[in-house]
């Protein structure tokens, strides 16, 4: 996590021999400037850790963890302040000095990187696009969560870490499918379908959740983020209405954004036609009315 992410992309460039998978949380190989580096090693040199404590609680958690569980917080806050203030001050300088952009295209082992909505800290744009760099790398955005989703969200990173680990080399295709589509579509979506299925249909659900969920969706060559963009695109392109608004309610799940869903219905308009683009929209903004 962080600067220990740092080091673990080092070890997976340099050092691939000694690693057999990577999870590589809230971190980058490039984190912040020089220039924000050097003015956060000047104040604290001159005004001690204290003076940083707050702003740097308000990235590594997010307001829920501030409002709701304070005495963690204020835990938190004075392991930092109570930090050697020379091994601080180095710590900084090494972020400050490490740049492994060009490097981690190498790493060939397979990687989970996780990232959090409320991270100030590392964004999860910028531990995306880490992901997106690194061949066998999968991302997984941990929704309401700040730099350390290890202590806002602990057992959805154990489920995610022991699936990557333990269990993603011996799970079946419906297993695996049925761990996608439940991280896309939700619980609550998946256990209605599973409620509602019949003998009638239940080859039919079965053939979607081994195919669609496990064989595609569970791939790690796109992200969750695109493949949701490329899946709204074909359905508003063929006009599936209750699919469409089905995969759009899942952009919540899948850190898809609204400006991502916008770009994609209006870049079918160019190649789908602007009737198609038109009705796509109109379902989009019947979807997220609420938002």
């Amino acid at each position: 996590m962080s600067i220990g992410g740092i080091i673990g992309q080092y070890l997976g460039v340099y050092h691939p021999e000694r690693v057999e998978k990577l999870i590589l949380s809230n971190t980058a190989p490039k984190i912040g400037s020089t220039e924000t580096w050097n003015t956060r090693i000047e104040k604290v040199r001159n005004e001690g850790i204290e003076s940083i404590a707050d702003m740097v609680m308000k990235v590594w958690f997010s307001e829920q963890f501030h409002r709701e569980r304070s005495a963690e917080l204020l835990g938190y806050r004075n392991m930092l302040a109570n930090s050697p203030l020379e091994g601080y001050l180095m710590a900084c300088a090494a972020i400050r000095d490490n740049d492994l952009s060009a490097e981690i295209t190498q790493i060939q082992l397979p990687c989970l990187c996780f990232g959090g909505t409320a991270d100030g800290s590392t964004p999860p744009v910028l531990v995306e696009s880490m992901a997106n760099a690194i061949p066998d790398a999968q991302f997984v955005l941990i929704s309401d969560v700040g730099h350390i989703p290890c202590v806002e969200a602990p057992h959805q990173i154990v489920h995610e870490i022991l699936d990557f680990v333990v269990y993603s080399d011996t799970k079946s295709l419906y297993q695996k499918g049925m761990i996608t589509r439940r991280s896309v579509l939700g619980d609550a979506h998946v256990d209605r379908a599973e409620a509602n299925k019949t003998e009638f249909d239940r080859t039919f659900q079965e053939y979607i959740t081994n195919n669609a969920w496990g064989a595609i969706w569970s791939r790690p060559g796109l992200t969750k983020r695109e493949r949701s963009m490329l899946t709204i695109a074909v359905l508003a392109t063929l006009g599936q209405e209750e699919e469409l608004a089905m995969h759009l309610r899942a952009t919540a799940n899948t850190g898809t954004s609204l400006e991502d869903i916008k770009e994609t219905l209006l870049h079918i308009a160019i190649y789908a036609g602007v009737p198609v683009s038109n009705t796509a929209f109109r379902v989009a903004k019947k979807v997220f009315k609420k938002e």
